[in-house]
């Protein structure tokens, strides 16, 4: 039948094929992910359930050619709810997650590197595209902290609104012009 409303150039009669499928846990729980395209891995977040994978952490996804499973990084108690790999030292993961600290990892080495504590679980995260030693992270309480990596302790500056007390769910940076 007829389309109706506006449809981008070329969009029809494309489809989408599932061309492979990677199972990474069986009781789901991995909801997040972050992709490095200088890397090709794709790492997702993956609460461990036997005796060797314990806590949550990261599991590293190979994305050349078929994806396939290339290590685990055991690094956080509680759900991680975000991580973002740095701008341009591509080997640093940051992970942050509801037991109130934010990490950075390195994918490399499978080794936290720095530990940063809140005093709330903390839900989102993103780097500053204009300062590459900062990163935000976004908390259940309402607050966004900005941490430098250089300067490892309390974060360096804090924004909240009064009003509000309603989690951080997602942070993105956008660039001061």
């Amino acid at each position: 039948g007829p389309l109706f409303g506006s449809q981008p150039p070329g969009i029809l009669g494309r489809r989408l094929v599932i061309d492979s499928a990677l199972e990474l846990c069986k009781d789901g729980g991995c909801r997040v992910m972050s992709y490095s395209e200088y890397l090709t891995l794709l790492v997702v977040s993956y609460a461990g359930t036997n005796a060797h994978l314990t806590g949550t952490g990261v599991k590293k996804v190979n994305a050349l050619g078929r994806f396939r499973v290339c290590g685990y990084i055991a690094v956080h108690r509680k759900p991680i709810r975000d991580m973002a790999f740095h701008l341009e030292q591509n080997d640093l993961l940051l992970t942050v997650s509801l037991d109130k600290t934010a990490k950075l990892v390195n994918v490399h080495s499978d080794v936290a590197v720095a530990t940063y504590s809140c005093d709330a679980p903390l839900w989102s995260c993103a780097w500053n595209g204009d300062n590459k030693n900062q990163f935000f992270v976004g908390t259940g309480t309402g607050k966004v902290l900005l941490y430098d990596t250089r300067k490892p302790g309390e974060p360096i500056d804090t924004w909240s609104e009064p009003s509000s007390m309603s989690p951080v769910t997602g942070l993105a940076y956008l660039p001061f012009r």
